[in-house]
């Protein structure tokens, strides 16, 4: 019986050969600016075909990054498509531009650095476990006199020097709305135990690099079910075709210990 069944079962088996067209490389960029002093980085590469796994570095460009106060540096070149900044500096209100030499064209991208969050706040409380919560000690960070200013927000959390919410997980966003309201809080929804030491890292963003980060995470958090989504690129700011992001950051750190 086993026998037969197999053999039926073999019979239902139709391989199917998926023909993967090749496409021209396009360029990618990964650049940030945050503020305070440098050096920041602007990594380069290409894109490659579905089955290659080793990025392909893009090591003979002319990258340049200025603010609209009118500095300019050109970055230089390390490894790895890595070029890096020696003496531009991040100031929150200023706009600053990318600007890519490559292979005869020209890449660009605009970013604004919004003003540094300010934090009033940081309260502990305990929770019992519930269908939404587990048992432990939560996080809610509270604005200056109570709300924080309306911009787009991300918060990272780092646990006795370990990322809790690693970039595809568990990030932690807040779109606050632009008609200048703000929102009252930002909660941290995970569980902490006494004696945890985190680090608590607020990042305020562009509305352009909060656009990128929340397609990216759709992108891979798709199924790609019946009613899923079309893969697609994450949306970003770079022009002519390129892909990627370049983004202007404000973020400001706390330690907290729970006790």
């Amino acid at each position: 019986m086993i026998f037969l069944i197999s053999i039926f079962l073999g019979g239902c088996v139709d391989t199917a050969e998926v023909d993967l067209d090749s496409a021209d490389p396009r360029l990618i960029v990964e650049g940030k600016i945050a503020n305070g002093e440098g050096p920041f980085e602007v990594k380069l590469s290409l894109s490659t075909e579905f089955f290659n796994t080793l990025p392909e570095y893009v090591e003979t460009a002319e990258v340049f990054i200025s603010d609209d106060a009118g500095n300019v540096e050109q970055l230089q070149y390390t490894e790895k498509g890595t070029y890096v900044t020696s003496s531009i500096t991040g100031v929150p209100g200023y706009t600053y531009h990318l600007r890519i030499e490559h292979a005869g064209k020209t890449y660009e991208a605009w970013s604004h650095m919004p003003q540094i969050p300010e934090l009033g706040a940081i309260e502990v409380t305990y929770e019992e476990e519930s269908f939404l919560r587990d048992e432990g000690y939560y996080l809610i960070v509270r604005g200056e006199e109570s709300d924080f200013d309306a911009g787009y927000y991300r918060s990272l959390v780092y646990v006795d020097d370990s990322l809790y919410n690693p970039l595809g997980l568990n990030d932690l966003f807040a779109a606050i709305s632009e008609d200048g309201e703000g929102i009252n809080q930002i909660e941290i929804p995970y569980a902490f135990r006494l004696g945890d030491s985190i680090t608590l890292e607020i990042i305020s963003m562009d509305r352009r690099a909060y656009v990128f980060y929340q397609s990216f995470l759709l992108l891979l958090f798709s199924d790609g079910g019946l009613f899923g989504s079309p893969p697609a690129n994450p949306e970003g700011n770079i022009s002519n075709g390129a892909l990627g992001l370049f983004q202007a950051v404000s973020f400001i750190k706390e330690e907290v210990e729970v006790k």
